[in-house]
């Protein structure tokens, strides 16, 4: 047997070794809500957005230790499954918010 057609046997011998198939996993909106632990940074940003003057991108990077996008990917999560109004402050700061009960039809998202 040639050279290259053995070559060409082995890269396909180690391609068939590879996995191909990746999983995919999800989590589901019931899940954002009931974090794992009380000290988890996902109930962090929870209770966080809990609050009633709500929580701006600087003071959940600054607790959760996270950067800014993952943040906001997190709230972006949590919006799938609760109400999350967003604000501008007396000074201009982003600030993000649950909308409780009443609210939470009247809400814009």
């Amino acid at each position: 047997m040639p050279k290259k057609q053995k070559k060409a046997k082995a890269k396909k011998s180690k391609k068939s070794k590879k996995s191909t198939t990746k999983r995919k996993i999800r989590s589901s909106p019931q899940s954002a809500l009931k974090p794992s632990s009380t000290g988890s940074k996902a109930a962090i940003v929870t209770e966080l957005l809990e609050r009633p003057s709500g929580a701006s991108i600087t003071e959940l990077t600054t607790r959760t230790g996270w950067q800014p996008h993952t943040c906001r990917a997190k709230i972006s999560v949590l919006g799938n499954s609760i109400k999350i109004e967003k604000s501008k402050n007396t000074d201009g700061t982003l600030v993000y918010r649950k909308v409780s009960g009443s609210q939470a039809s009247t809400a814009k998202r």
